[in-house]
């Protein structure tokens, strides 16, 4: 395997832990639906950053 295919599969990889950790969120949210960032990140073990990111990008909404 080239370096090539070891950055697409790293890549991959990132994707999909990104996805899981969304994910997590989401299924914290959808019981605690008035949670603000960090209670999610208390709960989740996602960084405050990662959740602002996610807002951010437009994937989440906090009430």
């Amino acid at each position: 395997m080239g370096a090539g295919s070891q950055n697409t599969l790293n890549s991959t990889t990132a994707r999909e832990d990104d996805l899981l950790v969304y994910r997590r969120i989401r299924e914290y949210l959808a019981e605690y639906p008035r949670a603000n960032a960090m209670q999610i990140a208390n709960a989740t073990g996602v960084s405050i950053s990662k959740i602002t990111r996610y807002v951010r990008e437009g994937g989440l909404v906090l009430r």
